[in-house]
């Protein structure tokens, strides 16, 4: 019988396969583009072992209340992400779109479907290592013996006319260290409902996800990362680590056009790189919004083979809760000094 991800064996991070390690940034106007990772051989990267990384993961599994899908069930969410986090050595998972991000009445049947993950991740360990938190539409998983929680807070987008617009803020620390600036992490969907008429009803106009709407949100959730950075650490004064995942919904370009809008703290972001859940997959099997964007950090990036876009040939399609696919994101937080996370 398999052994439950808190008590199995770890897979090694140096195993000898693809990842992207960010490159040195190109020229020209680095604080407002996402710069692409490259691939490399694991083995290849020989300063970084899986005691310095932290693999993110974000799931978007695309649940509605009213689906007929009759795998979407708790049950086998459960072992799909136990199956994920195994398969990736992931740390912490991100799920998001656990029904409509409007439906708060299913509040108790979220909570329910989070406990039941964090029983099959925990097994039947006498100390649970897993533990989480699950708000609107979301449930945020982490290894509390890897990652410290020292943060939360559920917080609004702040769009007037969409006030169901919320996200999950963290701030993390090396959970064994706990010293040095803190990891945040904003886990975010924004939907948007692309498919308009002609003359679009109201209800569209107010779900359309515009450009000053991603640009707002990104706003807001900088200024919440900005306010909770520690002032007493140098480093992290200027420059905030942070990872933005989930599914905000946009492209290269209009990543780009939200940092180009966000001029005003241009300063406090001098790297941005993205995580995408495949670059050997062609585009049109993508969502666009299947990225993650690193702030002031050097992340990693795999091929995600998850979801049902991307599923690896020995996981039953029938099963695979969602339509789109994983992002996985590593990142070396050592949490220790003033070069932590970069």
């Amino acid at each position: 019988m398999p052994r439950p991800p808190s008590s199995a064996a770890r897979p090694a991070h140096c195993a000898d396969e693809p990842v992207q390690i960010a490159p040195q940034l190109l020229q020209g106007d680095r604080r407002s583009a996402p710069q692409p990772a490259r691939y490399v051989k694991r083995s290849e990267a020989q300063s970084i072992g899986y005691g310095e990384l932290f693999m993110f993961l974000f799931y978007n599994i695309g649940w509605q209340k009213k689906s007929k899908q009759n795998h979407h069930t708790k049950e086998n969410l459960a072992k799909e992400i136990c199956e994920l986090v195994i398969a990736k050595g992931a740390d912490a998972v991100g799920i998001s779109e656990v029904y409509n991000l409007r439906e708060i009445e299913f509040a108790e049947e979220r909570q329910i479907i989070m406990n039941h993950v964090l029983s099959k991740l925990n097994g039947s360990a006498e100390q649970p290592v897993w533990t989480g938190k699950s708000d609107g539409h979301y449930i945020f998983l982490w290894n509390s013996e890897k990652l410290h929680l020292q943060m939360y807070e559920y917080i609004s987008c702040q769009i007037p006319e969409a006030p169901w617009r919320m996200a999950q803020y963290f701030q993390f620390q090396h959970a064994e260290k706990q010293t040095g600036p803190p990891l945040h992490v904003c886990h975010c969907h924004s939907p948007s409902s692309d498919n308009q008429k002609e003359t679009p009803t109201q209800e569209q106009i107010i779900r359309k996800l515009t450009d000053e709407r991603r640009a707002k949100i990104f706003e807001v959730l900088w200024n919440q990362v900005e306010k909770n950075n520690p002032r007493e650490h140098p480093c992290s004064v200027a420059e905030p680590t942070a990872i933005f995942g989930g599914d905000f919904n946009s492209s290269d370009l209009e990543w780009t056009q939200v940092l180009e809008k966000a001029w005003k703290t241009q300063a406090s972001r001098r790297s941005i790189q993205r995580c995408v859940s495949s670059y050997s997959t062609p585009a049109h099997k993508l969502h666009k919004g299947d990225r993650a964007i690193v702030f002031n950090g050097n992340a990693l990036q795999q091929d995600s083979h998850w979801g049902k876009k991307l599923v690896q040939a020995e996981v039953p399609r029938s099963r695979v809760t969602s339509q789109t696919t994983t992002t996985s994101c590593a990142f070396p937080f050592t949490g220790d000094s003033a070069n932590s996370g970069t």
